[in-house]
């Protein structure tokens, strides 16, 4: 499933941040309770797979949601990291997550 965003095109709502890939991008986790969907968490990284899965490791993201946590990226190897810092304010802002 992919969504488009923020002005990215996102490719997931894993289950996993395993099918997330190794590769620069914009990373959104997301809670899912029942009909209501939210933003937990929103970055960016040089290996968007691996830089989540250590944070999906973290025992603090269950704790922001209690129903299934889901993880998508926009894959931006094409931006520096600049650009992607300002697209994780955006979303922050509209998510209304502080840092």
């Amino acid at each position: 499933m992919n969504l488009k965003k923020w002005g990215c095109q996102f490719d997931g709502f894993y289950t996993s941040p395993q099918a997330l890939m190794e590769k620069p991008g914009v990373y959104v986790i997301w809670c899912n309770e029942g009909k209501s969907w939210y933003v937990i968490e929103a970055g960016e990284a040089e290996n968007v797979k691996e830089f989540v899965f250590n944070l999906a490791c973290e025992e603090y993201l269950p704790q922001k949601c209690k129903g299934t946590i889901y993880y998508s990226a926009a894959y931006t190897p094409e931006i520096e990291q600049t650009e992607r810092k300002k697209i994780v304010e955006m979303i922050k802002k509209s998510a209304q997550l502080s840092d």
